[in-house]
């Protein structure tokens, strides 16, 4: 399988670096630099095709108050074009369902601009950190 650039935002989290936007928690992946990580029983992992359009995504989606991270990374299986997302808490094996073509019964959305579904992500380059806002 062929290896392609690709740009992820990680949440900061207690456990290393983390999806952004995770639900529910069974579907969350924890990632560590030059490690490979792959989706929750094959589901896909999402990522930016370029680094203009992570940013984008930070600056306009979101939650102020998290310490997000950007990475550069190698992914494999790389598919562009995403249709939709989902963006309502829905139980694991409904997202599996909702990527194997067989399950629409649940809240969709056009992905953010840039966005692909990658088989497999490995983080390999730190781009930026972004710090949480002050209150």
């Amino acid at each position: 399988m062929s290896e392609r650039k690709v740009y992820k935002v990680f949440k900061v989290g207690l456990d290393g670096l983390e999806s952004c936007v995770v639900f529910p928690k069974e579907l969350r992946v924890v990632y560590k630099p030059n490690e490979w990580a792959e989706g929750y029983r094959g589901t896909p992992l999402l990522a930016f095709s370029n680094e203009k359009d992570a940013r984008r995504f930070v600056e306009r989606s979101l939650i102020p108050s998290a310490r997000y991270e950007i990475w550069e990374c190698k992914a494999e299986g790389v598919q562009d074009d995403v249709p939709w997302v989902l963006y309502h808490p829905v139980f694991g094996d409904d997202v599996v369902r909702f990527w194997n073509g067989k399950y629409r019964r649940v809240a969709m959305a056009p992905p953010p601009r840039g966005t692909v579904a990658c088989k497999r992500v490995k983080p390999v380059r730190l781009v930026e950190k972004v710090e949480p806002l002050p209150f």
